[in-house]
């Protein structure tokens, strides 16, 4: 009878193979090794913020313009909605800002891809939320 052998160096991918379903079965990746493309969210996010945020804080600051000729209650109802729509816009503008710097800040490993991608989204939709409530205030 022939015996087979098995060095040292075939075992491990024989392990491999039987615990992936057989052989061409394919592995997974190392959710600790470096991602590659890591950074794509977090610069399209910033650009994103980069061109969004400016035009957010222009709608904002021209915003009491339009109730330039206002008086008495038509002015005071502008007024309180001015206020309420300002809160909103820096709390949305702040809370883009930190979703951003976590996205960017999280390691550079596959495990977090995810993530990235989910605080790099996150930070544009604060950001539309604050021009939402920006051109809130003009309606």
């Amino acid at each position: 009878m022939a015996e087979c052998v098995v060095t040292d160096e075939e075992s491990p991918a024989r392990e491999r193979e039987s615990a992936a379903g057989g052989a061409g079965a394919v592995e997974t990746p190392d959710p600790d090794a470096r991602d590659g493309a890591g950074w794509v969210a977090p610069l399209l996010a910033t650009l994103a913020g980069l061109a969004g945020c400016p035009f957010t804080l222009l709608v904002w600051g021209l915003s009491p313009m339009a109730c330039d000729s206002c008086a008495g209650a038509e002015l005071a109802a502008f007024e309180s909605r001015y206020q309420v729509a300002s809160v909103v816009t820096w709390i949305s503008l702040g809370l883009a800002a930190i979703l951003l710097t976590v996205s960017w800040s999280l390691p550079w490993v596959r495990r977090y891809s995810a993530a990235r991608v989910g605080y790099a989204l996150g930070a544009g939709c604060a950001g539309v939320v604050g021009l939402t409530a920006a051109l809130t205030v003009a309606g």
